[in-house]
């Protein structure tokens, strides 16, 4: 029974994933079970959904398409943690939350010690992605270093006053709040 319950998760991860999700998180990152999620910082992961009610058919307020910034308000269940977004009481997917984020969009509790540069892939790169949206791009979220990540990166090093050459190096990272 419980490795069929594991299996259907795993399928509907898959599934979220395939039918627009952009991302899911790892689930290291995820809150876990019974977490007091009271007056914590949560990053959501862009494309979530954010809902009246806890469960997964609950009608859906709105969908952070860029991602953004939540609070905590209570004790998380298996399904989803109760959150504040714009003065509303709203509940979130456990899955689709991170802990640790911050208004600022930093949360160096992992920092990015690589240089990244067009042509890699991988978490970092995402990580990459997401802080940029965070910052205003509008980039896909695709684990990708490909040319609008490029782009993203030199018009955010210009904003910060640094070198723009595409290539998110410590200063970049730092300013991201990654590094």
């Amino acid at each position: 029974m419980f490795e069929f319950h594991v299996r259907s998760h795993m399928a509907l991860a898959v599934a979220i994933g395939f039918f627009g999700a952009t991302q899911v998180a790892s689930a290291q990152s995820v809150p876990p079970p019974l977490f007091d999620g009271k007056d914590k910082t949560y990053q959501v992961i862009p494309g979530s959904n954010l809902r009246l009610g806890d469960n997964l058919t609950s009608g859906i307020v709105v969908t952070l398409w860029q991602g953004g910034t939540v609070k905590g308000t209570g004790t998380c269940t298996q399904q989803s943690c109760p959150v504040v977004y714009d003065s509303k009481n709203l509940f979130a997917r456990r899955s689709r939350l991170r802990l640790g984020g911050s208004d600022s969009g930093g949360g160096s509790n992992n920092p990015i010690t690589e240089t990244l540069r067009r042509g890699d892939q991988g978490d970092n790169v995402r990580r990459l992605q997401e802080a940029l949206n965070r910052n205003g791009a509008s980039i896909t979220v695709d684990s990708n270093y490909g040319r609008g990540t490029k782009t993203a990166v030199e018009t955010f090093q210009r904003s910060k006053g640094l070198t723009d050459d595409g290539v998110a190096g410590p200063a970049t990272l730092h300013a991201l709040g990654l590094g």
